[in-house]
């Protein structure tokens, strides 16, 4: 486990704990309180600390602020006016305890955390389980010891070596390659998230291969066939208006519609971290928002606008900039990898409807950066609320809605949709012989009206 930074503070009758956890979901942590010792575990975070005095293991207030990504822990000393003696100096014990044994899990909330009744946890049970732990580690440094005298050492040093040469190896993802351990809570669920195992050690290039052959293997020509020949079923999500476009007056009367950020969004927004950001690949960064953009609009589209519970999950599928934590510098072959997403993963596969969600984006870009933001902050809420998903908003999401909303200039998004109009698309460029699956299709119908003749 790791030990989180963290900082501590004292008032006359009050202790305060600061403690930097990133990638942490509101429900994940578990903490418990004992008379002189406090624990906080959240995979794969750990901190124990153990005070001087007396805590009290009551009326803590504990709250997370998601612009800091940090939790702020306020506990009460024991005897008020004591004051602990080089408190700022403490530092986290390394033991660990079973939190979750002794402590039922609680539930964040935004900014603000319920308080939970603490167990005590025995004195004499915890000095023995930590002298038990103590002993195991000295016996583990005395056999490694012995086997180092044994091997002249020569196998410490090439495993120290090898260390080396995997941390050189470490590869970034995210928003502007800024992450590498954000997957580090999710093992046991990582496949339910992205398609990539252990991320960081992968390669883009390699990320990119594994990409295309899931993707290849995925296609089913019989359900696109099937959705072909059902085509007339999708006339109304073909057809439908999604909120960037004008309407219909709008439209009689010339006017450019111009959008602002509701009370609520301008809230959402105002709590994101500030930061200020070094944008390595420009291209790069403008082709990730394409596609979370083409994602957004394949699932606002298909829902007509309404809340679906597996928005989270189709969005995540149709992106592989979220799926395969892939980085493209070609708008074409971004787009290929979209809309051959989108005829392989959703309930509705049709080239038609993926056709239409290239004009959404183009439609979204074209409405301005207010348009973005809105379209930005609805995925970050889309993913905000499910259990895992979310950390799609902390590595790429969030530093989007920053980052666009912090540009004074857009003739960035004025260039990407000019590189939009300028490209042109079609079923050859897929590669699965798309118009020969069609023409199967029209074949057949036709037998089958001369036979019902």
């Amino acid at each position: 486990m790791t030990t989180p930074k963290f900082t501590l503070s004292q008032e006359p009758d009050t202790i305060t704990i600061n403690i930097q956890i990133p990638f942490v979901k509101n429900d994940d942590l578990d903490y418990l309180i004992t008379e002189k010792e406090f624990y906080l575990k959240v995979t794969p975070y750990y901190l124990k600390l153990e005070f001087p005095s007396e805590i009290s293991n009551s009326n803590e207030q504990i709250t997370y602020d998601e612009k800091t990504e940090s939790v702020n822990v306020l506990l009460h000393k024991q005897t008020k006016g004591k004051y602990f003696e080089n408190l700022e100096q403490l530092k986290a014990k390394t033991e660990e305890i079973n939190i979750t044994d002794s402590q039922k899990d609680f539930n964040f909330t935004k900014n603000q955390l319920p308080k939970e009744k603490k167990v005590k946890k025995e004195e004499e049970k915890e000095k023995e389980k930590a002298t038990k732990k103590e002993n195991e580690k000295e016996n583990e440094k005395e056999k490694e010891k012995e086997k180092e005298k044994e091997e002249g050492g020569i196998n410490s040093l090439v495993q120290k070596v090898d260390k080396l040469k995997i941390k050189e190896k470490t590869y970034r993802y995210g928003f502007n390659d800024l992450y590498t351990n954000a997957f580090e809570l999710f093992h046991s669920v990582l496949d339910q998230i992205i398609e990539i195992p252990d991320p960081k050690n992968v390669s883009p290039k390699e990320r990119s291969k594994r990409s295309f052959t899931i993707l290849e293997n995925k296609f089913d020509p019989e359900h696109y066939m099937a959705d072909y020949a059902m085509e007339d079923n999708l006339i109304d999500y073909i057809e439908y208006l999604p909120f960037w476009y004008p309407k219909q007056e709008e439209k009689k009367e010339n006017k450019q519609k111009t959008f602002a950020l509701s009370e609520k969004e301008q809230k959402s927004l105002s709590k994101l971290p500030t930061k200020k950001y070094n944008i390595i690949q420009q291209h790069t960064t403008l082709l990730g928002l394409v596609d979370l953009l083409f994602c957004y609009s394949y699932d606002n589209r298909i829902n007509l606008g309404d809340d679906n519970p597996e928005s989270s999950w189709t969005i995540s599928k149709l992106s592989p900039t979220l799926s395969c934590l892939e980085n493209f510098t070609s708008l074409k072959e971004l787009l290929i990898k979209c809309i051959k997403r989108s005829i392989s993963y959703p309930l509705y596969r049709n080239w038609k409807l993926s056709e239409k969600i290239i004009q959404d984006v183009k439609q979204i870009i074209k409405s301005g950066k207010m348009m973005i933001v809105k379209c930005l902050l609805d995925l970050k809420n889309i993913f905000d609320l499910t259990t895992n998903r979310y950390i799609f908003s902390k590595i790429f999401i969030n530093d989007y809605c920053t980052w666009v909303n912090q540009l004074e200039n857009e003739d960035l998004f004025q260039n990407i949709l000019e590189e939009l109009n300028e490209l042109k698309l079609n079923q050859n460029d897929i590669g699965w012989k798309l118009n020969k699956l069609e023409e199967i299709v029209k074949i057949v119908k036709l037998e089958q009206k001369n036979n019902n003749k």
